[in-house]
C-alpha cells in the first residue's frame, strides 16, 4: 500500500492507474479530478472490454455449433465459454471493489470533506435504493444525493472547507481551514 497524494495538474492516465491500484487502502490520501476520471475511464474501458469479449466469443462459438446443427455443442459452447469469462469478470469487480472505494474517499478528502462527512455521505448512498422504489421522498433524496456526489467529483482541489468560526455541522462535514 501507498499513499496517494495526488497534485493538481500533475496526474496523467498511467499515474491514475497506477494510483488506483497502488493506494488499494489508502482512504488517507487524496486524489484530483483528472487522477479520479481518468481511473474511473481505466474502469469502465475494461467493462467494455469484457463485454466485448464476451459478446465475440458467444456469437462465433455459436455460430459454428448452430451451423453443424449440434444442439449439445452449442450449449457447452455457451455454457464454458460465458462461464469462464464470467468468472474472470466476477473475480475482477470483486477484486476492484475496495480500490473503487478508496479512489471515492480520496476523491472527496481532495475536494474538502472530512472523513465523518465521508463515512455519513457513504452509508446514505448504500442505504437509499436508487430510484426510491416508487417513493417520491426518497426518490428525490436518493437524486439529490447522486446529484451532489457527483458535484463532489468535478470541484477542484480544497472547494469546500470551513472555518474556524463556523457552526459545528458544517465542520462535521468539511475541513477546517485557518
Amino acid at each position: 500500500m501507498a499513499r496517494i497524494e495526488q497534485k493538481p495538474g500533475k496526474v496523467s492516465f498511467g499515474q491514475a492507474v497506477s494510483d488506483f491500484f497502488k493506494g488499494y487502502v489508502d482512504f488517507k490520501g487524496r486524489t484530483t479530478r483528472a487522477g479520479f476520471w481518468w481511473a474511473l475511464l481505466m474502469y469502465l474501458l475494461v467493462h467494455i472490454s469484457f463485454l466485448i469479449i464476451f459478446l465475440i466469443f458467444l456469437f462465433s462459438s455459436n455460430a459454428s455449433s448452430i451451423a453443424s446443427n449440434n444442439v449439445e455443442q452449442f450449449f457447452l459452447n455457451t455454457m464454458l465459454g460465458t462461464g469462464l469469462l464470467g468468472l474472470i469478470y466476477m473475480l475482477f469487480v470483486l477484486g476492484t471493489i475496495l480500490p473503487m472505494l478508496t479512489l471515492t474517499v480520496r476523491r472527496y478528502r481532495d475536494a474538502g470533506m472530512t472523513g465523518s462527512g465521508i463515512v455519513l455521505l457513504l452509508i446514505a448512498g448504500y442505504l437509499l435504493p436508487r430510484g426510491g422504489n416508487g417513493n417520491t421522498i426518497i426518490s428525490l433524496v436518493s437524486y439529490a444525493l447522486m446529484v451532489f456526489e457527483f458535484i463532489l467529483a468535478v470541484l477542484p482541489t480544497d472547494t469546500l472547507f470551513a472555518r474556524s468560526t463556523d457552526n459545528d455541522v458544517k465542520k462535521f462535514f468539511l475541513r477546517v481551514k485557518p
